[in-house]
């Protein structure tokens, strides 16, 4: 799927990935802790800079199943940032992608809107993990 106009308007490849963006990440590139290793939605919820500078440098992601999970999680339903069937983002693991690899390898699939945006926040707070945590300043 192509980016939108409104990514492609930077010339700058950190600043085409957001918090709040839904990618298509390959099996090889996931890291989830299941047994069958495979390719996932995954929701963008931080972003890490480089010490001393202004430049992201990777994208910290909940991966995304349409099985239904427990709390604290973001749950998508068909058409939300162009996603096909109900995903439940479920923040009880999370990891994180070099940003140019997420660009060169994975596929912006969409975004959630602003409202579910401003639940990502809450989320990681409501979980256990505190690497995020304290990456977002909670």
């Amino acid at each position: 799927m192509p980016l939108p106009p409104d990514v492609l308007a930077t010339s700058e490849p950190e600043q085409q990935v957001q918090v709040g963006d839904v990618w298509w990440i390959p099996a090889d590139l996931v890291d989830y802790p299941d047994e069958k290793q495979k390719a996932r939605f995954c929701l963008v919820v931080a972003l890490e800079l480089a010490v001393g500078s202004q430049q992201l440098v990777r994208a910290h992601y909940v991966a995304g199943s349409t099985r239904k999970s427990s709390r604290p999680r973001i749950v998508t339903e068909p058409g939300e940032a162009n996603l096909v069937e109900r995903t439940y983002f479920k923040f009880w693991f999370s990891s994180s992608i070099p940003i140019p690899k997420l660009i060169a390898r994975g596929k912006l699939r969409g975004r959630v809107g602003l409202e579910r945006k401003a639940e990502i926040g809450p989320a990681i707070r409501a979980s256990k993990l505190m690497a995020l945590k304290r990456l977002v300043g909670c």
